[in-house]
């Protein structure tokens, strides 16, 4: 399993010498969905296999390889390093910058938003740390994640069943609240959506919103025209089509950046296959 926080990890092994069972227990007393011993095992594998050996910490080549792992500011406590670590015991601050970088907002627009949430300072450096040693979301991709909140009560489970109990009258969910939410914001990555799971609101301008609908409504109509023509495609199409319409009549006049976007919709077209029903107009009334 890959975990957010694998430059951590490789720092408590690296420099502090920690066994497998202590870097599970640290990572679970900082309120991490903890690691499992194969994933400590990994980790170890990637330190040794690139490592000086014989390894002197303050050689140039020993500077060179921390360098190379990202492992540099941690090493040597950078201030903006340990900042980003004391974020983890801000469970408030903790939150909103999970939620906003799983969204993949700039750094300068999540220490801006921390600011207005929590009323703590941070700096664009913090921010980048806090990603880089804590919680990097690109680190794992989509089955990742979802392998990742699922084990945040894989034992708890594991133990219910050993104990006879069936799979489905279990009484702990795969995942939380909170990681059902932040998956979600994985897949939709905007700092509104965000900013709402978090209980905030973000003021969207009028050409936002409708841009945003725009962009969708045109995909979800190009995604129709490549199926199989028939009723129920045909009449999904018209549901788009009208959606589609309907907002280049409320924008008509409006910025150069929408009339671009209409322009391309004007070229979209309804692929069909089937005779039974030939084009949009044929639908009037059905």
């Amino acid at each position: 399993m890959r975990v957010p926080y694998e430059r951590w990890l490789k720092c408590l092994l690296q420099f502090q010498g920690m066994t497998s069972a202590q870097v599970i227990l640290v990572a679970d007393s900082y309120g991490f969905i903890p690691p499992t011993a194969d994933t400590i095992t990994f980790i170890r594998g990637e330190l040794s296999q690139t490592r000086p050996s014989p390894f002197h910490e303050e050689s140039a080549e020993a500077i060179r390889w921390i360098r190379e792992q990202g492992l540099w500011g941690m090493a040597r406590g950078a201030e903006h390093v340990t900042a980003a670590r004391a974020i983890l015991g801000q469970l408030q601050l903790r939150r909103t910058l999970d939620f906003l970088l799983a969204a993949n907002t700039p750094h300068a627009d999540v220490a801006a938003y921390a600011k207005d949430i929590t009323g703590a300072e941070l700096s664009e450096a913090t921010v980048a740390a806090y990603e880089h040693y804590f919680w990097d979301v690109n680190l794992l991709n989509h089955r990742q994640w979802v392998t990742f909140f699922k084990a945040e009560f894989a034992e708890e489970r594991q133990a219910q069943m050993a104990a006879g109990v069936r799979p489905k009258d279990l009484t702990l969910p795969f995942m939380s609240k909170q990681s059902k939410k932040l998956l979600d914001t994985f897949r939709l990555r905007s700092p509104e959506f965000a900013m709402w799971q978090l209980g905030y609101r973000v003021d969207v301008q009028r050409g936002q919103v409708l841009g945003a609908m725009f962009h969708y409504t045109a995909t979800r109509f190009t995604e129709t025209s490549l199926m199989n023509n028939n009723l129920h495609t045909a009449q999904t199409a018209k549901l788009w089509s009208e959606i589609l319409n309907n907002a280049d009549d409320r924008l008509s006049g409006s910025e150069d950046r929408t009339k671009e976007l209409l322009n391309e919709l004007r070229s979209l077209r309804i692929r069909t296959k089937d005779a039974k029903v030939s084009s949009i107009d044929d639908l009037r009334g059905a």
